[in-house]
C-alpha cells in the first residue's frame, strides 16, 4: 500500500511540475505578444504625430489631424495596459526597451500616463476648434510631459 502513495505521489509531483511549465510557457506567449502589441501601437501613435504636427506648424489637414487625434485619445488609454509585470528588457532583452523602473515606480509611470492622456485629449480639441497655435502647445506640451518624460524616465536608449 505504502508503494502505491509513493508512486501517486511521484507522479502528482510530476503533473504539478509539467503544469507549472506549461503555464510559464504561456504567460511568455502572452508577454511576447503584449510587447509586440505595445510597439504596434507606439508605432501607429508615432504615424499619426506627423499629421498632426504638420496641422500645428501649417493650420493645413484639420480633418486628417482631427482623426489622427481621437486615435491618439483612444490609444493613451491602453498605455498602462501594456506593460504588465515581467514585458520589459529584463525578460525580452533586444526586442523592448522597457527599463525596469516603470514596475519599481509605479506611481510615477501612471502619473506620466495619466498626463499623456490629459494632454491628448487637449490637442484634440485644440485641433477640432481649428486653433492651430493651441494645437502647437498642446503638442509641445504633450510631447515634454508625455511622450519625453515617459522615455526619458522608462525607455532604456538604444
Amino acid at each position: 500500500m505504502q508503494t502505491w502513495r509513493w508512486k501517486f505521489s511521484l507522479g502528482a509531483a510530476a503533473a504539478l511540475a509539467a503544469s507549472i511549465a506549461l503555464m510559464a510557457a504561456v504567460k511568455a506567449d502572452d508577454l511576447a505578444s503584449v510587447v509586440a502589441e505595445r510597439q504596434a501601437g507606439m508605432k501607429a501613435m508615432g504615424g499619426k504625430l506627423k499629421e498632426i504636427k504638420a496641422f500645428a506648424e501649417s493650420g493645413a489637414g484639420q480633418a486628417e489631424a482631427s482623426a489622427d487625434a481621437a486615435v491618439l485619445v483612444a490609444t493613451a488609454k491602453s498605455i498602462p495596459g501594456w506593460f504588465p509585470v515581467g514585458s520589459g528588457l529584463d525578460s525580452f532583452s533586444g526586442k523592448t526597451a522597457a527599463k525596469p523602473e516603470i514596475w519599481n515606480d509605479q506611481a510615477k509611470f501612471k502619473a506620466i500616463a495619466a498626463t499623456f492622456q490629459a494632454d491628448t485629449v487637449a490637442l484634440q480639441q485644440a485641433i477640432a476648434a481649428g486653433d492651430k497655435a493651441g494645437a502647437s502647445s498642446a503638442f509641445e506640451a504633450m510631447g515634454r510631459e508625455g511622450c519625453g518624460a515617459c522615455h526619458g524616465a522608462f525607455r532604456a536608449k538604444t
